[in-house]
């Protein structure tokens, strides 16, 4: 057994130098040499137009700048309208809007909004519902993303109701009117001239419901 052994490390140190011996032969004839690798690649590297692809790179990156530019968006202004939805009403009614951002980041301004009228008439007697809101609300910008910048937003919200009894030569009327906050957020898309946008907000107070806006911001003022 121990003949068996010491032949048997004799055979694994000779073969260990073989390949020893064989692997230095092989790198001096093909030449694998670690400096001369890595001289190589920089040589070929060299001669790769590496343009497209930092152009490429450079496009979506740049895209995702943020903050945004100052300079090219401080004293921005929008105005424009569009369409609303709110939860509680199960109505839709029209919204205008207007902005104005302070720094390149907040935005102040408002909007009114006005849901359809709800009419009813029965026996000669027509009672009609209207609802309205005008909200004051700070956007802040949170990130730009090629084309499009989503914000979150707060401010205040005035809602009024407002309810009309008419019929057989007489008309009554009343009217109540709430003050809460609203919270939320959207995007908006740009345009050559302005702004597809769209937005949702919660309203914390009396009247109290989600409220889904869609429509066009006109762009001006810089």
């Amino acid at each position: 057994m121990k003949n068996l052994y010491k032949t048997g490390l004799l055979l694994t140190a000779l073969l260990m130098s073989t390949s020893v011996a064989s692997q230095a032969q092989w790198n001096t004839a093909v030449g694998l040499d670690a400096s001369r690798i890595r001289m190589s690649s920089l040589q070929t590297m060299e001669h790769v137009n590496m343009t497209p692809i930092r152009s490429l790179i450079g496009g979506i990156t740049s895209g995702y700048a943020m903050p945004l530019d100052a300079e090219a968006q401080q004293d921005e202004q929008t105005f424009g309208g569009g369409l609303v939805y709110g939860s509680e009403l199960e109505k839709l009614g029209i919204q205008l809007n207007y902005y104005y951002f302070l720094t390149a980041l907040l935005a102040v301004g408002g909007d009114f909004t006005l849901f359809f009228p709800e009419s009813e008439e029965a026996g000669g007697v027509k009672s009609t519902a209207t609802w309205m809101a005008f909200n004051i609300n700070a956007h802040y910008i949170l990130f730009t993303a090629i084309a499009m910048r989503a914000y979150v937003l707060a401010g205040l919200n005035f809602a009024l109701f407002r309810f009309k009894v008419s019929g057989g030569g007489f008309s009554v009327s009343d009217s109540t009117s709430e003050i809460g906050l609203n919270l939320g957020g959207g995007i908006e898309y740009a345009l050559a001239v302005g702004f597809l946008f769209a937005e949702l907000k919660y309203i914390i107070g009396e009247f109290d419901q989600l409220v889904i806006a869609a429509g066009y911001r006109y762009r001006f003022g810089l």
